[in-house]
């Protein structure tokens, strides 16, 4: 089942985690466990994902924040269309 499918059959709430999106066969490559809790380099510069392979990545920060780090222009833009209201984490950060 996708996981579209699965999010529209249940009611989630995403409070900490790490959301990393892969291209189709593509084994992820560890080099630790993603984390959002306690990520203090979620909150500096200009964030990295932490999956080295993945596309993009949502970080559930708390339920207070949704992160998204490492989309390409188009998706960044598709996402600020849906949702003018959004800020930008590196701009955040600089401040």
């Amino acid at each position: 089942m996708a996981l579209f499918d699965k999010l529209e059959d249940y009611d989630y709430q995403f409070v900490w985690g790490v959301l990393s999106a892969f291209p189709k066969g593509t084994t992820p490559i560890l080099s630790g466990e993603p984390f959002a809790d306690g990520n203090d380099e979620l909150w500096s510069d200009n964030p990295k994902k932490q999956m080295e392979n993945s596309l993009f990545e949502i970080v559930c920060w708390d339920s207070s924040a949704t992160l998204f780090i490492g989309l390409d222009t188009v998706l960044a833009n598709n996402l600020i269309k849906n949702a003018p209201s959004i800020v930008s984490l590196v701009s955040k950060n600089e401040k």
